[in-house]
């Protein structure tokens, strides 16, 4: 909680005599006559503390102020701030200091006109006396004090008197004031100070924590030395844990030795203190593995790679997954010879009109035949390769052969061939079968390819 006054009128430079002690502040500025007023004050009250142990520990509080001048008719209430520090003494008796500003426009006879407004600085030492010996929530209080204040370059005197009320929560202190302080002289206006703010302990005090008594060893002896005397110990002779009455547990995992079925590794209770079983040891648990007797990875739960096809190639190895091969052909069945004569049968059966990509008739039959073969076994795809001699622009013939195998693979499609079981590509003249130096040679590099993928 925190105090402030009105300052006294005009120094001994306007022509008014200033007693000797007050003579020296004078000579110094306003800020430094503050600081030493509030260090004399908080001194003496250290002193005075040092008698008894304090009982109230030190507050330090924060507050705003109101002024009521007596004799300044016309002038409003002043606010201020106001800083406090607060400490016990006795039972029921504590000293407050305060240090507090605020811009008055008179706070003495003496003025400089109608609205000039001058920095009031007081510094105050009040004894606070409360109604209550034993602390409570909400406490009143009675207060009594004097201190000495600096306005316009003058220095003053006053006492005070009032009344206050504080609400604690915990170590927080809401505080409230109402005050009469007196000027001794007309050179200062006697006036009303109110005051309400908050305050906080500097330091908690230390709750003291009793500990339990601890049972001597020497009063029934402690073989294992776990501290656990004999006569409570239920395995005295192996140090062991109190949670468990003296009894070990070995591998730290919170279940005790004697119901332990795995002492020395780490488990858990559902398996009896033994840890998760990995029948198929693959470092996948049982609980979290769908296949707990063969070996696998987590990525299938514990189960091994799938292989669709059973050919003993696993899915994520096998190029043909849904096919049985081998695993030299990367699971992919070995190349059918007759069939691969099938399809070079067909390939030279395919015709087009010269320079296009338009299919000539006469392919027909070789490519139904083709159609019926790929119906007749759906787990083969196909890849169709157009080419071309050398004659004309490189990228004429690059175009003129993708059409071209695109064009049979649209024919393928027509037929019933999933879109899915085909691919199309052309090499333009980049492979070459013959020579394009004669006519035969070029004829034979005009052509289509089957693959079987």
């Amino acid at each position: 909680m925190t105090f402030s006054s009105p300052a006294v009128a005009p120094s001994a430079a306007a022509g008014v005599f200033l007693p000797g002690q007050l003579r020296f502040f004078s000579d110094l500025s306003i800020m430094t006559r503050l600081l030493l007023i509030f260090i004399l004050l908080h001194g003496c009250a250290m002193m005075a503390g040092a008698q008894q142990n304090p009982l109230h520990p030190g507050v330090l509080g924060l507050h705003f102020t109101l002024h009521q001048f007596e004799r300044n008719e016309g002038s409003g209430p002043h606010t201020g701030l106001a800083l406090s520090y607060l400490r016990g003494i006795r039972p029921r008796l504590d000293y407050i200091i305060s240090l507090n500003g605020s811009f008055p426009d008179s706070a003495s006879a003496r003025r400089r006109g109608a609205d000039a407004k001058s920095l009031l600085l007081q510094a105050d030492a009040v004894l606070r006396l409360r109604m209550q010996r034993s602390p409570q929530k909400l406490s009143p209080h009675l207060l009594a004090g004097g201190g000495i204040s600096q306005y316009r370059s003058a220095a003053g005197l006053y006492a005070l008197a009032g009344a206050g009320l504080s609400f604690s929560i915990r170590d927080v202190f809401i505080t409230t004031t109402a005050q009469y302080r007196y000027g001794p002289t007309d050179r200062l206006y006697s006036h009303f100070h109110y005051s309400i703010g908050i305050a906080g302990l500097l330091a908690r005090k230390a709750r003291k924590v009793s500990s339990p008594p601890l049972s001597a060893p020497s009063a029934g002896g402690d073989r294992d030395g776990d501290g656990i005397v004999d006569v409570n110990d239920r395995c005295p002779d192996a140090p062991g844990l109190v949670r468990f009455r003296g009894c070990p547990d070995s591998d730290g995992d919170g279940i005790e030795d004697s119901l332990d079925r795995c002492v020395l590794v780490p488990g858990v209770e559902r398996y009896a203190g033994c840890p998760v079983p990995d029948l198929d040891r693959d470092g996948i648990d049982d609980e979290q593995d769908s296949c707990v007797n063969r070996p696998g990875v987590m990525r299938y739960h514990g189960c091994p790679v799938p292989d669709t096809d059973g050919d003993g190639v696993n899915d994520e190895a096998d190029s043909c997954a849904t096919i049985a091969g081998s695993t030299a052909n990367k699971g992919c069945p070995p190349p059918d010879t007759a069939l691969d004569k099938k399809l070079a049968l067909f390939a030279r059966q395919v015709y087009f009109a010269t320079g296009s990509y338009r299919l000539l008739p006469s392919s027909y039959p070789a490519l139904d035949e083709l159609a019926a073969l790929l119906l007749a076994q759906p787990g083969l795809q196909l890849r169709i390769e157009g080419h071309t001699d050398n004659q004309g622009k490189a990228e004429a013939n690059q175009l003129l052969s993708e059409r071209r195998a695109a064009a049979v693979r649209q024919y393928l499609e027509v037929k019933g061939i999933l879109p899915t079981r085909l691919e199309s590509a052309g090499y333009g003249s980049t492979r070459p079968v013959a020579s394009n130096a004669s006519a035969e040679g070029r004829a034979e590099n005009r052509r289509v390819a089957f693959v079987v993928r």
